[in-house]
């Protein structure tokens, strides 16, 4: 998004105020409007009217949004509230295994409509077949049905015509998520349900090799803020 221009600011008590700022593209080909600058001070925010930093937070109640020509837009009445103490946010992650993903379509009603059975019995013999290691703890496997449920998981009323399924499988050791991807993609491929009326295959797999390594996976383990007198106490200034 474009350029910031601070104007200025007032210093009122403890409340800081900027008078106002301009927002416009760097792209000649594009514009702001009141209404896109206005939606993007609401992205990745846990509030609509406040914007937490580590040493306060600005308040957005009384922010104006004024088009000052067809690509610019004026911003004004935003206030800083400082807090009295100093924070420091600490984010991390932590390693949880190596990913194999496959993906696979199926448009067989009788399938479609007893796949949640069908999924939960894929685990099952999953959790049989490799009982050294434990479900949750050492390993995870992870259905996501495009066409039901795939992007949140809410009730649909229809069974979805075809369905594409991305099967997932996360594993701390790197050969052995190989291999329980090939055991899940397989299983899947050819279990029995109610309804089934040929045994050559349930999917449709979209690739050759079907198989696919994800990569390193990683999660949030760390997300929180630390009061502190000074930054001073925690970073080495030289």
């Amino acid at each position: 998004m474009g350029i910031h221009i601070i104007k200025r600011k007032l210093k009122e008590k403890s409340v800081i105020i900027w008078l106002h700022f301009l927002v416009f593209p760097t792209n000649l080909e594009r514009r702001c409007t009141k209404i896109s600058i206005a939606a993007h001070s609401f992205y990745e925010k846990s509030s609509p009217s406040k914007i937490w930093v580590t040493d306060g937070y600005i308040h957005l109640s009384k922010t104006k949004f004024e088009e000052v020509d067809d690509r610019t837009v004026k911003t004004s009445g935003s206030r800083f509230i400082p807090i009295p103490s100093s924070r420091l946010k600490v984010e991390g992650a932590r390693f949880i295994g190596f990913r194999f993903i496959s993906i696979a379509g199926t448009r067989d009603p009788y399938f479609i409509s007893s796949l949640p059975k069908v999924e939960s019995e894929v685990k099952k013999q999953i959790r049989d077949n490799f009982s050294q290691i434990k479900e949750g703890k050492d390993y995870f496997v992870r259905f996501i049905n495009y066409g039901i449920n795939g992007v949140m998981n809410e009730k649909l009323k229809n069974i979805a015509g075809e369905v594409g399924i991305v099967m997932e499988v996360v594993v701390k050791d790197k050969k052995l998520a190989q291999t329980i991807m090939a055991f899940t993609r397989s299983t899947l491929l050819h279990i029995g349900y109610e309804g089934r009326k040929s045994t050559a295959g349930n999917l449709a797999i979209l690739f050759s090799p079907s198989d696919f390594d994800g990569g390193k996976v990683y999660e949030f383990s760390v997300h929180h803020l630390i009061e502190v007198a000074s930054e001073k106490e925690v970073y080495k200034i030289l």
